[in-house]
């Protein structure tokens, strides 16, 4: 319990109300936020609305409040709530009114950010053991149709390597772990997403899991 009222100060000091049970916040709140296991553990059955929301992005998109948010449920509860997503998020989609789909969804637009990272850990491997140089890289990967400013993080982490946690590899490794799970259900074969869960496996048995997923490039120059 000490751990845990010590984890709540600098809320509190911030000016929230701490409570010590389920119950307590109940009573208190209109809208509690809380993270589940999945679908499965919605609490309708008690006679509560509820809301899925997903959320996407990284610990910097987190501080600025930059995050995306996706949601499934009654319409009218989601626009009842919409101003608190708009307290940490900026971008928020409500996709339908079917429960499950938006942490799909997630999962698919994760699938692609973590595959998206295995390629350009390939490719900044390829320009150092083919002796070409970072700086015209960073000159034209602006110029081009793969620019973001997602990617162009990405490789700049890579390039310097600087590979302290916004994106974390673990998080990230268990996303594609979720998405090959998800293709499994609907017998949709990722044999792309397959090889990038690959190297993130070979990242974390190399002691990097613990950093930013740019530290791929790591595990990507050790093959």
């Amino acid at each position: 319990m000490e751990s845990n009222t010590r984890k709540c100060r600098e809320c509190v000091a911030a000016g929230a109300r701490q409570f010590s049970t389920p119950e307590e916040i109940a009573s208190n709140c209109d809208i509690i936020f809380c993270c589940v296991s999945g679908a499965e553990a919605a609490i309708t059955s008690r006679g509560v609305k509820y809301l899925e929301a997903p959320i996407s992005g990284s610990i910097s998109n987190a501080e600025e409040g930059l995050l995306l948010v996706l949601a499934t449920g009654n319409r009218q509860l989601f626009e009842d709530c919409v101003s608190c997503f708009y307290a940490f998020a900026k971008r928020i989609c409500f996709m339908n009114c079917e429960v499950g789909s938006a942490s799909k969804m997630n999962i698919v637009l994760s699938m692609l950010r973590g595959s998206t990272i295995s390629s350009l850990a390939e490719s900044t491997a390829l320009l150092e053991n083919g002796k070409l140089l970072h700086g015209n890289f960073k000159k034209i990967l602006p110029l081009s149709q793969m620019s973001s400013p997602f990617v162009l993080q990405k490789c700049e982490a890579m390039m310097k390597n600087n590979f302290s946690v916004d994106n974390s590899l673990k998080y990230q490794q268990k996303d594609l772990e979720l998405a090959i799970q998800l293709s499994n259900e609907y017998r949709q074969p990722c044999p792309m997403t397959s090889a990038a869960l690959g190297i993130y496996q070979t990242a974390t048995q190399r002691g990097y899991s613990e950093l930013d997923v740019s530290a791929l490039h790591l595990a990507r120059l050790d093959t």
